[in-house]
């Protein structure tokens, strides 16, 4: 079995309305890429081995979580640790793509988000693990 680490707290960014997130992309030009980069509630932060944090204590209870996948390795659960990316081809002046000296297509990879997967309720604001199938709360009755 694995254990996840689960985000469970809401992101400063999380509440920028557009005009304010313009505004900080305008004034700092990398902001997009830090915004992207966040966690955001039911993001998957860590993945081990089952008992790797028993029942406690890890680090900062009010904001994250631990879950036990039941049934599913730790090669298995790795596969959900990584971030969601857009890989981009490398254009000329022209709109062509660009090739390298092995006839491979030069791309880019630009992460969209830090965690491509995330454990949420349907609404999206809470993370109700007791709910999801697989999944036990090794941390009931802590916020």
């Amino acid at each position: 079995m694995a254990e996840f680490l689960i985000y469970n707290k809401d992101h400063w960014m999380d509440a920028l309305t557009p005009q304010q997130l313009d505004e900080y992309c305008f004034k700092y030009p990398k902001f997009l890429e830090k915004y992207n980069a966040r966690y955001q509630r039911g993001d998957i932060v860590e993945i081990h081995e089952d008992g790797f944090w028993g029942t406690g204590p890890y680090p900062r209870k009010d904001v994250f979580r631990v879950v036990r996948v039941t049934g599913m390795s730790l090669k298995d659960a790795k596969q959900y640790h990584i971030p969601l990316e857009k890989v981009e081809f490398d254009l000329d002046e022209e709109g062509k793509i660009q090739y390298d000296e092995e006839n491979n297509p030069i791309t880019k990879t630009a992460i969209l988000k830090r965690c491509k997967y995330s454990v949420l309720s349907g609404d999206g604001k809470d993370v109700k693990i007791e709910t999801i199938a697989k999944f036990s709360v090794l941390d009931k009755g802590v916020v």
